[in-house]
């Protein structure tokens, strides 16, 4: 049985977040859009409704919509005060900035963030064996002369869809054999007919740089977690693409089976792109329907990304992202964080 043992460096507080001002110049946001943590009064979970109404007046936050809604352990989601998170829409010529720095003021608030769109990491052209370097570097035929990968090892790419139809994934894409397609929610997951992953992408139709180009799914989420620029599909060859069936390329994990989850988009400026809401929401179904590796190979800008990719680890998931393609020595902001009320809780493992 393939044991795989993590060691993280948990912190009390979120490390390795871009500073603020830095992410106002740098990072691209969704227009009309917010994220806001409210603070718990109480060990329930509870949160100042009169301050939460209060603020939404003031503020002209409208269309409230519980961004973690779908996640399925309550302990964790108590622990973590995720039932707080939500997203909001206001008028597109506010200064989304602004707005989330005089909410995060607040002291009924926890955190106040745009919906950040974040850029795919740049896709490599190695699609031979030959050509695939890392491979000896990580000792990886050495390995398969010991162990191939196990179908029962679930890997959730987060990412632009996988082409789950492709010669050399097809036999490895993840079945959710606990639904129907018949058009309901078979197995009360929270998501009619996922028999194959889910497409977090919506409202990404129009003419605007970082809308989806026309022919992509950018219109609503479905069970069809297709990919349509290629970042994801690579992405997933990489990790579970046959290996020794005379096809396309090797991978580094063969024999595991791929969960295909879509947040990222092709736009009309040429370049990839993911919602950060899509991302964290993509961590939750990942740790709920049983994947026990979650990869994200885009940029990770917010804290509500690491809030879902959070609970995914405490759910016992292996969480993992790429090392961008910036020539950058630091990590990330997908360093955990706060576990000074983790005294009691038992991680899966």
């Amino acid at each position: 049985m393939l044991r795989i043992v993590t060691v993280l460096l948990l912190l009390t507080t979120y490390i390795f977040a871009l500073d603020p001002a830095q992410q106002q110049q740098d990072q691209l946001i969704e227009p009309g859009k917010i994220i806001v943590k409210y603070k718990k009064v109480d060990s329930y979970g509870s949160v100042n409704k009169s301050a939460k109404v209060q603020l939404s007046s003031q503020y002209g936050l409208q269309a409230e919509e519980q961004i973690f809604n779908k996640a399925k352990n309550t302990e964790v989601k108590q622990l973590l005060n995720l039932n707080n998170v939500f997203e909001y829409q206001v008028s597109k010529a506010t200064d989304i900035f602004s707005l989330a720095n005089r909410l995060s003021k607040d002291p009924n608030v926890e955190y106040a963030e745009p919906v950040y769109i974040n850029r795919a990491d740049a896709e490599p052209n190695d699609p031979m064996y030959s050509s695939q370097q890392h491979l000896p570097q990580v000792s990886a035929p050495q390995a398969w002369d010991d162990q191939f990968g196990d179908s029962s090892v679930i890997i959730a790419v987060i990412d632009s869809g996988v082409d789950w139809d492709h010669e050399d994934l097809a036999g490895v894409i993840w079945s959710n054999d606990d639904e129907v397609l018949d058009g309901t929610d078979t197995d009360g997951n929270g998501y009619i007919d996922d028999i194959r992953g889910w497409d977090f992408v919506d409202g990404r139709e129009g003419n605007g740089d970082t809308d989806a180009v026309p022919d992509e799914d950018g219109t609503d989420p479905d069970n069809d977690p297709m990919d349509f620029g290629g970042h994801g599909s690579h992405v997933a060859g990489i990790s579970a693409a046959h290996t020794n069936n005379s096809v396309g390329i090797a991978s580094v994990s063969s024999g595991a089976s791929v969960m295909p989850l879509r947040i990222g988009w092709q736009a009309n400026d040429g370049n990839g792109y993911g919602n950060s809401s899509f991302m964290a929401q993509a961590f939750i179904y990942a740790a709920d329907n049983g994947a026990h590796v979650a990869n994200l190979s885009y940029g990770n800008s917010g804290q509500t990304i690491i809030e879902g990719a959070f609970y995914a680890f405490l759910n016992g998931v292996l969480v993992i992202e790429s090392a961008g393609n910036s020539n950058n020595q630091n990590p990330s902001a997908l360093g955990f964080t706060r576990l000074d009320n983790l005294s009691s809780f038992s991680r899966p493992r």
